[in-house]
Formats: structure tokens, sequence, C-alpha cells
């Protein structure tokens, strides 16, 4: 996906990141953190864990919120990362309820999760704040890190 911003309303807490120079991070990706190194990387590096449901739930539970900022290959300047806000992400063709969990869905047949597409899904990163009509291919989303840093969790 190309850098978008998803940003749409809403408050929107944000924190700087570090990110590792061989990792690439577009506005608008969903991203998750290494609590180890407090590295941030998109979703779709996230490595895959038997199946979609246990690997969105390994991510769910290290997300740190949505990027803001691009990161390129080779930099290591740290990127703003939105903790909480309401959030435009792809979505396959499906109607999903006001409040229903979300996830990043699966990237075609692969074992990769998407960095800025989401599916209904009961491990979650967010739930859906607006609902369109029967074929939509974006949807509203409220996120909240699982994962805050030290120094959000603090204010």
């Amino acid at each position: 996906m190309a850098n978008k911003n998803r940003y749409r309303f809403g408050l929107m807490e944000t924190a700087a990141y570090a990110v590792a120079s061989a990792t690439i991070i577009e506005q608008g990706d969903m991203l998750g953190v290494d609590v180890a190194t407090g590295l941030v990387y998109p979703a779709n590096d996230e490595t895959w864990d038997t199946n979609l449901a246990t690997t969105q739930a390994a991510f769910a539970a290290k997300f740190a919120g949505i990027a803001m900022d691009a990161s390129p290959a080779g930099s290591t300047a740290p990127i703003n990362v939105a903790l909480t806000g309401v959030f435009a992400m792809a979505q396959a063709s499906a109607t999903l309820a006001l409040g229903a969990a979300v996830s990043p869905a699966q990237v075609g047949t692969t074992s990769k999760i998407a960095s800025q597409s989401v599916v209904a899904s009961t491990p979650r990163i967010g739930k859906a704040a607006k609902c369109y009509a029967a074929v939509a291919t974006e949807v509203l989303i409220r996120v909240r890190a699982a994962q805050m840093p030290a120094s959000a969790a603090a204010s």
C-alpha cells in the first residue's frame, strides 16, 4: 500500500517510536512493537503462527497504533504513532456491524497479514466506528494501542 493519512477524527494520542534501519513503514500502517527492543514494525512483518486467528491474536497483543509518518529503508529516525483515534482502513467487501471487532486481514492466500487492511476478527486491534452500506471497501475503525510506551502510560 502507499503512504496514506488514514486519520479521520476523534481524540488522537501520539508517541514517538524508534524503527530498525531495515524496517520499511508507510504512513497508515498498523504497527506492532517488539516489547524487548521497543522498535515498531508493520503488521505484514508479524511472524505467521499456525493460522490467521493465532497470528492476529499475537499481533493484537503487540499493537502499538497507526503510523502517522513513513520510515524508508535505512532510516532510524523515530516516527509518530497514533495510539488512539478513528482511522479509515481498507476492508474486504463485507458489512461490519457498529462495534464489530477488527484485526489485520490476511494477504490473499499468503502467510502474511496486511498492514492497511482489516477484517472482522475476535482478536482485535479496534472496533468498527462507522458502518457503510452492503458492499464497502473501507471502514472507519476506532483503535487503542495494546502496548503504550512508558512516556504515554505515565501521562
